[in-house]
């Protein structure tokens, strides 16, 4: 605009010489014309610099068609021709004058808008999926130690390593699935659901490849964000401040465990009606599976990891566990673990199939490994002891409950307590757990039966 502006003013000037001095109008249009030429040639100039800088941002518009916009540059000098001028000594020849509408090209330099279409340097903004990068950093092989760990574990080297795998045992890592999320809570239905149940181990089958974990003998529970479930689907009476302390809006597959060789123990505090918060402050659940995560295994041990590393309640303390898994490598090393957590004390092994998607079923995906089985048997009668357990129970007379026609007696594991008091702890229909070795083919009666404890109506299989 101050280029056009100068050159009209000029051009008014040499109006205002018509008929007087040739010469003089020869001159002012020099000026116009060299005038013109420097505004254009530095705006030029100007763009030249700016495509350099545009030139260095690599990958983003290709800079040969922007420089053929620089070529009209060049195109000023014809209006050196209007040098013609100086024939024309009629001042009416100043109509030519109205060719320095040519001088509009000037506005060409409006080319340099063209600049606008480095608008796709904001097609960078697509680019901010990078921030999805995030996610991906590299979770560690070990974990720091939670504040308060369980009862039954072994801490070395501030890593929060259960005893099995002290020192054979490789964490499940990878990169973590958050953009995996439990969408389908909402439409959870404790009334419709069934936990993943597992098949007994077969000692022909080779395990290599599959995962293990201690089995733990406690209670098993659902949490579906707000409440525990048995595995029946009967509500678990939790303090509202232990509820409070798990993960929200999340399903959780666990057990409700208090220690090794605990079971009565456990079920009468999980039993209660109104729960007594001194007893519920050693419970811990151990949680080892996502339900509603459709991932193979592996990415749900992933996910459930981190949730759980994060679930610590306001005081400090933490009431919720992931159970660490073991790659198993061979028969041998199986047997390795499973004999070292039952000399602890622990009920056995669960060990599932690598690859393996969580079902609402008894599954061969999931099996057991424990020298003992354990089930439910109803309490018939009550056999009196004698030596020293005279005028006490001396055994218990029960019958399968899945197989009410087998009938057996169970006289061992049993606390003096409990024997004195079995008028009022063992009565007709009383449901019992108990654990044996095997049972005999013929009779289907089980080896060796041991009392665990009772089992509550609700909670009964």
């Amino acid at each position: 605009m101050e280029s056009q502006l100068t050159a009209y003013q000029l051009f008014t000037q040499v109006q205002e010489l018509k008929g007087k001095d040739t010469a003089t109008i020869q001159i002012m249009w020099n000026k116009i014309s060299e005038y013109t030429k420097q505004k254009y040639e530095q705006a030029a100039d100007d763009f030249n610099k700016g495509l350099k800088v545009y030139r260095k941002m690599p990958n983003i518009v290709s800079s040969q068609p922007i420089s053929l916009s620089i070529q009209p540059i060049q195109s000023i000098q014809p209006i050196q021709s209007i040098q013609p001028i100086q024939s024309i000594q009629p001042i009416q020849s100043i109509q030519p004058i109205q060719s320095i509408q040519p001088i509009q090209p000037i506005q060409s330099i409006q080319p340099i808008q063209s600049i606008q279409p480095i608008q796709p340097i904001q097609s960078i903004q697509p680019i901010l999926p990078i921030q999805s990068i995030q996610p991906i950093l590299p979770i560690p092989t070990q974990r720091i130690c939670p504040p308060r760990c369980p009862k039954g574990f072994n801490c070395k080297k501030n890593l929060c390593v259960s005893s099995i795998s002290s020192a054979t045992s490789a964490p499940i890592s990878g990169t973590p699935i958050t953009g995996i999320t439990e969408s389908s809570i909402p439409y959870f239905n404790i009334k419709t659901f069934s936990p993943m149940l597992g098949e007994k181990y077969d000692e022909k089958k080779d395990p290599t490849g599959w995962w293990a974990s201690e089995k733990f003998d406690g209670i098993r529970a659902i949490f579906d964000g707000k409440a525990f479930w048995s595995r029946t689907r009967k509500p678990i009476s939790a303090p509202q401040w232990f509820i409070d302390s798990m993960p929200k809006n999340v399903i959780l597959d666990g057990e409700i465990f208090l220690k090794r060789n605990a079971f009565s123990e456990t079920m009468s505090i999980v039993s209660k009606k109104i729960p007594i918060d001194s007893e519920w402050r050693n419970i811990k659940y151990m949680v080892f599976d996502l339900p509603l995560m459709n991932a193979p295994f592996e990415k749900r041990q992933i996910r459930l990891q981190e949730i759980c590393d994060d679930a610590i309640d306001p005081t400090g303390s933490l009431y919720i566990f992931y159970v660490e898994q073991t790659k198993i490598k061979s028969r041998q090393h199986l047997d390795e673990m499973h004999n070292s957590l039952v000399s602890e004390g622990a009920e056995g092994l669960m060990i599932v199939k690598p690859n393996s998607y969580y079902s609402q079923r008894r599954t061969k995906d999931l099996l057991k490994v424990k020298k003992f089985t354990d089930d439910e048997a109803i309490v018939d009668d009550i056999e009196i002891g004698s030596g020293r357990l005279s005028n006490m129970m001396g055994a218990l007379l029960v019958r399968w409950k899945s197989n009410p026609n087998v009938h057996f007696k169970v006289g061992s594991g049993f606390s003096d307590l409990q024997r004195r008091n079995y008028a009022t702890l063992f009565k007709k229909g009383t449901i019992i757990k108990v654990k044996f070795f095997e049972l005999d083919s013929v009779s289907k009666r089980p080896r060796f039966p041991v009392f665990l404890g009772k089992v509550p109506q609700e909670y009964a299989h």
